[in-house]
């Protein structure tokens, strides 16, 4: 529900409650319990439509906003990490070790040199 908020919040658009509930996977009671806690957690706000009274509007609160931006810059921040970290080990994995055809010239150098055997690492 705070993802969905938060797009729509950077979309401009605000969801209605149904929405969110449907949303959110969960039957319309669970999904409102939710959305209480939310607006008991001060994360969210429910406003009445300014042009239907039957129908309610979620928007997250200044406080759901900093939580969101913290939380998505916390895991964008980790999920670079991981990739540049699993980028740059591969990548001195691959400058680390001979290529299999550098591997096979050495094996050719030791036989001609007298030795049969493969270099060791």
């Amino acid at each position: 529900m705070l993802l969905d908020l938060y797009v729509g919040h950077h979309e401009g658009k605000v969801a209605r409650t149904t929405g969110l509930c449907a949303a959110s996977l969960t039957p319309t009671s669970t999904g409102l319990r939710y959305i209480a806690l939310l607006e008991r957690l001060d994360l969210a706000r429910r406003e009445a439509d300014g042009e239907d009274q039957r129908v309610t509007n979620v928007t997250l609160s200044a406080k759901g906003l900093a939580m969101m931006d913290e939380f998505l810059t916390t895991m964008l921040a980790r999920f670079t990490s991981t990739l540049f970290e699993g980028c740059r080990a591969t990548l001195h994995a691959s400058f680390d070790e001979p290529s299999p055809p550098a591997q096979a010239q050495q094996g050719l150098a030791s036989q001609r040199a007298g030795n049969g055997d493969l270099p060791l690492r």
